[in-house]
């Protein structure tokens, strides 16, 4: 429906990313996205308008993101998009401006009326947020969470800190 890659694609993904991430001591980003409100655009106009709005936002995120970056529908209303040799800093560089371009962005769901819609996200790196794709989503998700309380439409980071075991660094 999308266009994107789905959730068993994603955990492909972020499998073989990993792995490289942690062979050439790479840095490794996920950013989570949900929708804010996804429930009222469905309640409003209907599933098949959500679903409409949920290709329109896949657009807009594929066009705000770069070459390298992966995207996938996370489930739902919820995106993801990996950021293979990305740190920190870079990583909600791309979450901002996928949130902003959703946050500009109008959708035409129903003839003569428009809708907006934001987003909330959550960015998590490896190796500073997690240790692993586990942790590494667990992190992502937990600043989503913190992007909600936060008041939504923003874009949060993980604080957590996470070392690789010392066999491993």
């Amino acid at each position: 429906m999308t266009g994107l890659n789905n959730f068993r694609a994603f955990r492909d993904h972020l499998e073989d990313e990993m792995k490289r991430a942690v062979r050439y001591h790479h840095a490794l980003s996920l950013i989570i996205i949900d929708l804010d409100e996804f429930k009222q655009i469905n309640d409003r106009y209907g599933h098949p308008a959500g679903d409409q709005l949920l290709a329109g936002v896949a657009n807009l995120i594929r066009s705000s993101i770069r070459e390298i970056d992966i995207p996938v529908r996370y489930g739902g209303e919820e995106f993801a998009i990996l950021c293979p040799e990305t740190e920190m800093s870079e990583a909600r560089i791309v979450a901002e401006r996928v949130r902003l371009s959703v946050d500009k962005g109008r959708f035409r769901l129903i003839p003569d009326e428009s809708c907006a819609i934001t987003l909330s996200a959550g960015v998590a790196t490896y190796p500073d947020n997690a240790i692993d794709e586990d942790s590494l989503i667990n992190a992502a998700d937990e600043a989503l969470y913190q992007a909600k309380r936060n008041g939504k439409n923003c874009v949060s980071i993980a604080t957590n800190t996470h070392h690789l075991p010392s066999e491993e660094k």
